[in-house]
Protein backbone atom coordinates (compact mmCIF):
# COMPACT_ATOMS: atom_id res chain seq x y z
CA UNK A 1 0.00 0.00 0.00
CA UNK A 2 2.94 2.08 1.08
CA UNK A 3 4.77 1.47 -2.16
CA UNK A 4 1.56 1.78 -4.74
CA UNK A 5 1.71 4.86 -6.73
CA UNK A 6 -0.44 7.26 -8.58
CA UNK A 7 0.24 5.54 -12.16
CA UNK A 8 -0.37 2.10 -11.45
CA UNK A 9 -4.05 3.09 -11.04
CA UNK A 10 -6.01 2.92 -14.11
CA UNK A 11 -9.68 3.87 -13.52
CA UNK A 12 -12.68 3.22 -15.61
CA UNK A 13 -10.19 2.76 -18.45
CA UNK A 14 -10.43 -0.16 -20.98
CA UNK A 15 -8.21 -3.13 -20.77
CA UNK A 16 -6.73 -4.19 -23.57
CA UNK A 17 -9.12 -4.87 -26.34
CA UNK A 18 -8.17 -8.81 -26.99
CA UNK A 19 -9.24 -9.99 -23.60
CA UNK A 20 -12.18 -7.69 -23.66
CA UNK A 21 -13.41 -9.41 -27.00
CA UNK A 22 -13.03 -13.13 -25.15
CA UNK A 23 -17.27 -14.33 -24.90
CA UNK A 24 -18.20 -14.08 -21.34
CA UNK A 25 -14.90 -12.11 -20.36
CA UNK A 26 -15.39 -10.72 -16.74
CA UNK A 27 -13.50 -7.13 -18.11
CA UNK A 28 -16.03 -4.10 -19.04
CA UNK A 29 -15.19 -1.07 -20.36
CA UNK A 30 -15.99 0.61 -17.17
CA UNK A 31 -13.65 -1.34 -15.19
CA UNK A 32 -10.94 -0.38 -13.46
CA UNK A 33 -7.71 -1.89 -12.41
CA UNK A 34 -4.21 -1.85 -10.30
CA UNK A 35 -1.37 -2.51 -12.82
CA UNK A 36 2.07 -2.72 -11.11
CA UNK A 37 5.54 -4.52 -10.46
CA UNK A 38 5.32 -5.40 -6.97
CA UNK A 39 8.60 -4.25 -5.21
CA UNK A 40 9.87 -7.08 -3.21
CA UNK A 41 10.48 -9.31 -6.50
CA UNK A 42 9.79 -7.58 -9.49
CA UNK A 43 6.68 -10.03 -10.52
CA UNK A 44 3.76 -7.44 -12.76
CA UNK A 45 0.47 -7.99 -12.04
CA UNK A 46 -2.73 -6.77 -13.05
CA UNK A 47 -6.11 -6.55 -10.39
CA UNK A 48 -9.61 -5.52 -11.41
CA UNK A 49 -10.76 -3.23 -8.54
CA UNK A 50 -14.01 -3.43 -6.18
CA UNK A 51 -16.59 -0.59 -7.03
CA UNK A 52 -15.81 0.23 -2.95
CA UNK A 53 -11.75 0.04 -4.03
CA UNK A 54 -12.77 2.92 -6.51
CA UNK A 55 -14.89 4.90 -4.10
CA UNK A 56 -11.77 4.72 -2.06
CA UNK A 57 -9.18 5.54 -4.28
CA UNK A 58 -11.42 8.64 -5.57
CA UNK A 59 -11.17 9.69 -1.93
CA UNK A 60 -7.95 9.47 -1.79
CA UNK A 61 -7.28 11.16 -5.07
CA UNK A 62 -9.35 14.69 -3.81
CA UNK A 63 -7.13 14.39 -0.79
CA UNK A 64 -3.93 14.59 -2.79
CA UNK A 65 -5.06 17.15 -4.90
CA UNK A 66 -4.54 19.44 -2.19
CA UNK A 67 -1.15 18.33 -1.07
CA UNK A 68 0.37 19.51 -4.74
CA UNK A 69 2.70 17.02 -6.03
CA UNK A 70 0.13 14.81 -8.19
CA UNK A 71 2.34 12.41 -11.30
CA UNK A 72 2.09 9.22 -12.08
CA UNK A 73 5.38 8.16 -9.87
CA UNK A 74 3.79 10.14 -6.78
CA UNK A 75 3.06 7.77 -4.13
CA UNK A 76 -0.96 6.80 -4.32
CA UNK A 77 -1.23 7.02 -0.24
CA UNK A 78 0.21 10.22 2.20
CA UNK A 79 -0.53 10.80 5.74
CA UNK A 80 -2.26 13.60 7.35
CA UNK A 81 1.33 15.62 7.23
CA UNK A 82 1.57 14.61 3.17
CA UNK A 83 4.56 12.01 3.91
CA UNK A 84 4.60 8.60 2.54
CA UNK A 85 3.47 6.16 5.06
CA UNK A 86 7.26 3.90 3.74
CA UNK A 87 8.93 7.41 4.70
CA UNK A 88 11.73 6.35 7.72
CA UNK A 89 11.21 7.77 10.92
CA UNK A 90 13.43 10.86 12.26
CA UNK A 91 15.59 7.94 13.86
CA UNK A 92 16.12 5.61 10.76
CA UNK A 93 13.50 2.61 11.97
CA UNK A 94 10.79 1.47 9.91
CA UNK A 95 7.46 3.21 9.00
CA UNK A 96 4.81 1.67 11.44
CA UNK A 97 2.00 4.13 10.69
CA UNK A 98 -0.28 1.59 8.37
CA UNK A 99 0.26 -1.15 10.64
CA UNK A 100 -0.56 0.30 14.11
CA UNK A 101 -3.52 1.83 12.57
CA UNK A 102 -5.03 -1.23 11.55
CA UNK A 103 -4.24 -2.52 15.35
CA UNK A 104 -6.12 0.88 16.81
CA UNK A 105 -9.09 -0.59 14.20
CA UNK A 106 -8.99 -4.07 15.96
CA UNK A 107 -9.34 -2.15 19.60
CA UNK A 108 -11.64 0.33 18.76
CA UNK A 109 -14.21 -2.99 17.27
CA UNK A 110 -13.29 -4.87 20.44
CA UNK A 111 -14.37 -1.68 22.58
CA UNK A 112 -17.98 -1.90 21.43
CA UNK A 113 -17.29 -5.84 22.94
CA UNK A 114 -17.13 -7.42 19.16
CA UNK A 115 -15.23 -10.68 18.87
CA UNK A 116 -12.18 -10.28 16.83
CA UNK A 117 -9.01 -12.38 16.30
CA UNK A 118 -5.60 -10.25 17.21
CA UNK A 119 -3.92 -10.77 13.63
CA UNK A 120 -1.18 -8.03 12.29
CA UNK A 121 -1.91 -6.07 9.08
CA UNK A 122 -0.17 -7.92 6.74
CA UNK A 123 -2.34 -11.20 7.32
CA UNK A 124 -5.02 -8.89 4.72
CA UNK A 125 -2.47 -9.94 1.75
CA UNK A 126 -2.18 -13.64 3.30
CA UNK A 127 -6.19 -13.70 4.05
CA UNK A 128 -6.82 -12.59 -0.05
CA UNK A 129 -4.64 -15.11 -1.24
CA UNK A 130 -6.33 -17.84 0.94
CA UNK A 131 -9.68 -16.39 -0.54
CA UNK A 132 -8.92 -16.48 -4.24
CA UNK A 133 -7.07 -19.63 -3.96
CA UNK A 134 -10.21 -20.80 -2.18
CA UNK A 135 -12.62 -19.27 -5.32
CA UNK A 136 -9.97 -20.50 -7.93
CA UNK A 137 -7.16 -22.76 -7.66
CA UNK A 138 -3.23 -22.25 -6.30
CA UNK A 139 -1.92 -21.05 -9.79
CA UNK A 140 -4.32 -18.40 -10.02
CA UNK A 141 -3.41 -17.30 -6.03
CA UNK A 142 0.41 -17.18 -6.90
CA UNK A 143 -0.59 -15.32 -10.13
CA UNK A 144 -2.44 -12.54 -7.72
CA UNK A 145 -0.09 -12.65 -4.91
CA UNK A 146 2.76 -11.81 -7.80
CA UNK A 147 4.91 -14.65 -7.11
CA UNK A 148 7.95 -15.30 -9.12
CA UNK A 149 6.93 -19.19 -9.82
CA UNK A 150 3.21 -19.70 -9.44
CA UNK A 151 3.58 -23.35 -10.86
CA UNK A 152 6.19 -24.51 -8.87
CA UNK A 153 6.81 -27.61 -11.16
CA UNK A 154 7.59 -25.55 -14.26
CA UNK A 155 10.46 -22.49 -14.35
CA UNK A 156 10.00 -21.94 -17.45
CA UNK A 157 6.20 -21.67 -17.64
CA UNK A 158 6.47 -17.50 -17.17
CA UNK A 159 9.21 -17.61 -20.62
CA UNK A 160 6.98 -19.02 -22.95
CA UNK A 161 3.05 -18.23 -21.84
CA UNK A 162 1.46 -15.08 -20.68
CA UNK A 163 -0.40 -15.44 -17.08
CA UNK A 164 -3.67 -15.48 -17.48
CA UNK A 165 -5.06 -12.99 -15.52
CA UNK A 166 -8.41 -13.64 -16.91
CA UNK A 167 -9.19 -15.79 -14.10
CA UNK A 168 -7.74 -13.79 -11.74
CA UNK A 169 -10.10 -11.39 -12.52
CA UNK A 170 -12.76 -14.35 -12.05
CA UNK A 171 -11.47 -14.81 -8.90
CA UNK A 172 -11.85 -11.65 -7.92
CA UNK A 173 -15.21 -11.63 -9.20
CA UNK A 174 -16.54 -14.64 -6.93
CA UNK A 175 -14.32 -13.49 -3.90
CA UNK A 176 -16.36 -9.47 -4.39
CA UNK A 177 -19.83 -11.33 -4.39
CA UNK A 178 -18.72 -13.53 -1.14
CA UNK A 179 -17.99 -10.05 0.75
CA UNK A 180 -20.93 -8.53 -0.38
CA UNK A 181 -22.82 -8.68 3.10
CA UNK A 182 -19.58 -6.55 4.70
CA UNK A 183 -20.16 -3.85 1.49
CA UNK A 184 -23.66 -3.73 1.84
CA UNK A 185 -23.06 -3.42 6.00
CA UNK A 186 -20.79 -0.26 5.15
CA UNK A 187 -23.24 1.73 3.74
CA UNK A 188 -23.19 3.52 -0.04
CA UNK A 189 -20.77 5.85 1.35
CA UNK A 190 -18.32 4.76 3.33
CA UNK A 191 -15.82 7.61 2.74
CA UNK A 192 -18.18 10.40 3.95
CA UNK A 193 -16.73 12.43 6.60
CA UNK A 194 -18.82 11.16 9.55
CA UNK A 195 -18.39 12.81 13.45
CA UNK A 196 -15.60 11.78 15.75
CA UNK A 197 -16.55 8.35 17.14
CA UNK A 198 -15.52 9.17 20.57
CA UNK A 199 -18.76 7.52 22.30
CA UNK A 200 -18.64 3.66 21.37
CA UNK A 201 -21.73 1.77 19.70
CA UNK A 202 -21.95 -0.10 23.23
CA UNK A 203 -22.33 3.49 24.97
CA UNK A 204 -24.59 4.86 22.39
CA UNK A 205 -26.81 1.48 22.87
CA UNK A 206 -27.01 2.29 26.58
CA UNK A 207 -28.07 5.74 25.83
CA UNK A 208 -30.77 4.82 24.00
CA UNK A 209 -32.33 2.02 26.03
CA UNK A 210 -32.16 4.36 29.53
CA UNK A 211 -34.04 6.99 27.12
CA UNK A 212 -36.24 4.95 25.82
CA UNK A 213 -36.88 3.46 29.60
CA UNK A 214 -38.36 7.04 30.84
CA UNK A 215 -34.97 8.36 32.35
CA UNK A 216 -34.47 11.84 31.73
CA UNK A 217 -31.22 13.32 29.86
CA UNK A 218 -29.53 14.51 32.88
CA UNK A 219 -29.69 10.59 34.02
CA UNK A 220 -29.14 9.15 31.15
CA UNK A 221 -25.83 12.10 31.00
CA UNK A 222 -24.90 10.94 34.39
CA UNK A 223 -25.50 7.11 33.95
CA UNK A 224 -23.31 6.96 30.56
CA UNK A 225 -20.76 9.17 31.67
CA UNK A 226 -21.38 11.46 28.89
CA UNK A 227 -22.30 15.49 28.34
CA UNK A 228 -26.04 16.29 28.53
CA UNK A 229 -24.80 17.48 24.52
CA UNK A 230 -23.36 14.40 24.22
CA UNK A 231 -26.80 12.22 24.94
CA UNK A 232 -28.65 15.30 22.94
CA UNK A 233 -27.26 14.31 19.74
CA UNK A 234 -27.41 10.51 19.67
CA UNK A 235 -30.82 10.44 20.58
CA UNK A 236 -31.49 12.90 17.67
CA UNK A 237 -29.16 10.64 15.73
CA UNK A 238 -31.63 7.71 16.63
CA UNK A 239 -35.20 10.00 16.29
CA UNK A 240 -35.94 9.88 19.83
CA UNK A 241 -37.25 13.07 21.92
CA UNK A 242 -34.48 14.61 23.99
Amino acid sequence: MASLQIGDVQLHQPHDDQLQDQPGSVVANGDSFIRRVRHKNGVYGEFVLFPQTVQAIRWVLERRVKSGKMDSNSPLLLNERGQPYDKPTAAGNANHQIPNRFRDLIARVRADDNQIRTLSFNKLRKTAGDLIRRFADGETAGIFLCHGQPVKSDDLLDDYTNRPFEKVFAAIRNVEEYLQPVFTAAGPEPFKHGPQAYTTRKQIKRIVDLRASGSSVAQVAESANRSKSTVHRHLKRTSLKP
